[in-house]
């Protein structure tokens, strides 16, 4: 049994347009109730980045210990890339490596993204987001954070939990890219590797 296809930007769209039509006739939620879901909302995707992190760490770990191993294996050979009286296999074969080298290259930096992300901004300055706190003086944020109402609390908490997930989609996305350089990048050294072994 295959799984079912995602939605479409489109129909995610719809599907989003549909449920705020619902939302305007529907009866408020209580507001311990929104900051408990809120809370809860929050450390799951504190949750989800630290997954993501823990990927990137495995994928730079990785990345860093086949690029020294490609280097040792075939620095002294990988000129024949360029040689007109090497067998062009060889030639092909440790072309291909330049092109291992270059896939994880690109993995590590992707990875890198994912460790070292660009914070998203936030719409309107945010009590709970600390990227609009450090840009406030310490009294100023005493003040205005002991000011809020809990409807006010809870409207923050929506909005630092929106910033945190595009965080998160941002870190996850480097995380696919990263992981498909890699693969492609064990794919190329093993056709490279055949080319090599294969007598020219």
């Amino acid at each position: 049994m295959t799984a079912p296809n995602p939605p479409t930007t489109e129909a995610r769209q719809e599907l989003l347009e549909e449920r705020l039509q619902e939302v305007q006739t529907a009866r408020p939620m209580p507001l311990a109730f929104a900051k408990d879901v809120q809370d809860n909302l929050f450390l799951y995707l504190g949750s989800q980045v630290a997954i993501a992190d823990m990927k990137a760490s495995m994928i730079l770990a990785a990345d860093a210990l086949l690029i020294t191993i490609t280097l040792q294996l075939y620095q002294k050979d990988m000129l024949l890339a360029f040689s007109s009286a090497a067998p062009p296999l060889d030639r092909i074969g440790y072309g291909l490596i330049y092109l291992v080298l270059a896939s994880l290259v690109a993995s590590f930096v992707f990875a890198l993204l994912v460790a070292y992300p660009r914070m998203p901004s936030s719409p309107k300055p945010n009590l709970f987001y600390f990227v609009d706190i450090i840009h406030m003086k310490m009294a100023d944020y005493q003040r205005l954070f002991l000011q809020q109402s809990e409807t006010e609390i809870v409207d923050q908490m929506v909005q630092e939990n929106y910033i945190v997930s595009k965080l998160v989609y941002k870190k996850f996305f480097n995380v696919q890219i990263s992981f498909r350089w890699l693969i492609l990048a064990g794919a190329l050294w093993v056709l490279g590797q055949v080319l090599i072994m294969t007598p020219g």
